[in-house]
């Protein structure tokens, strides 16, 4: 069964008295979970995140439809990738970018605690920063199993994220809650 809005990038427009219009910007993503917009010398860009891939078109103020999407972050690590053997926890990625157009991109942990995630090309379990333009990939944190929601503190160079800790942590103690579990 196909989801309504399923790999699509949508336009919401408001309109006063009715219901707001809804415009499909781009269709045929894998799993879109990230969207930015980013101004470099005057052009604006829209950045999105796929599973697999970070993607980018040029933006005019009022476009209802993606130019063409020019990927500037191949081959990131999903369901697709052969040692992955499919679907697997955290295949979401998140973006952000910086005054200085550097471009943020999460790359989760494939499980709750995956010690091949240390070790594998490109580290999982990690946030990799790049040039605008998809250049210069370089490991720039490690050890945080599933950064969500990357934003730059306005103003600044700092890069703060939501971090989704390790799942199933047994309940440690012996009490009147009822929770503990061996």
């Amino acid at each position: 069964e196909k989801k309504l809005g399923a790999g699509k990038v949508m336009v919401i427009r408001e309109r006063p008295g009715a219901d707001p219009q809804l415009f499909e910007f781009a269709s045929g993503l894998r799993l879109p979970h990230d969207i930015v917009f980013h101004s470099i010398n005057g052009v604006m860009y829209v950045y999105i995140a796929e599973s697999y891939r970070i993607s980018r078109t040029v933006y005019w103020q009022g476009d209802l439809t993606a130019r063409a999407l020019q990927v500037v972050v191949p081959s990131l690590p999903d369901g697709s990738t052969p040692e992955l053997n499919g679907p697997h926890a955290h295949a979401l990625k998140n973006i952000a970018l910086d005054r200085n157009h550097k471009l943020y991109v999460s790359n989760a942990s494939t499980c709750n605690a995956c010690v091949l995630d240390n070790i594998s090309n490109p580290v999982r379990g990690a946030i990799y920063q790049y040039n605008a333009d998809g250049t210069g990939a370089r490991l720039f944190a490690r050890g945080i199993r599933n950064a969500e929601g990357l934003a730059m503190l306005p103003g600044t160079d700092e890069l703060w994220v939501i971090v989704n800790g390790r799942d199933e942590i047994l309940y440690p103690r012996q009490d009147t809650t009822g929770n503990f579990r061996k």
